[in-house]
């Protein structure tokens, strides 16, 4: 599910590099670093629950903001029609989000 969300989301972010007709090779790409990457944490990791979830949460707070930031330009692009598209009240409330979830990242990584 995340590997075609991402993929999906390539295609929309980079339309000029990305075509429709490459969405399945970019799927299996993306299905494959996830694949590798669970298995890379689950094999250096499987021998301490602890710092498996210390990882897990790690990853959670570094991905945060990411996410924020993208889902922040999927509803303010141009593509979502004006009437659908937020108010500027509400972008201003949205960078204060990601500027609190950069915050809260950066304090964790630093404790």
């Amino acid at each position: 599910m995340v590997s075609r969300t991402i993929s999906i989301a390539f295609e929309l972010l980079f339309p000029q590099r990305i075509q429709h007709r490459n969405n399945e090779k970019i799927y299996l790409i993306w299905l494959l670093i996830i694949i590798t990457g669970t298995l890379l944490i689950l094999f250096f990791y499987m021998t301490s629950m602890r710092e498996m979830v210390k990882i897990a949460t790690v990853i959670a707070f570094v991905a945060a903001p990411i996410l924020a930031i993208l889902n922040m330009q999927a509803m303010f692009n141009k593509s979502v029609p004006d009437e659908h598209r937020p108010g500027k009240l509400m972008l201003l409330w949205c960078w204060l989000g990601v500027a609190a979830l950069l915050g809260c990242s950066i304090s964790y990584l630093l404790l």
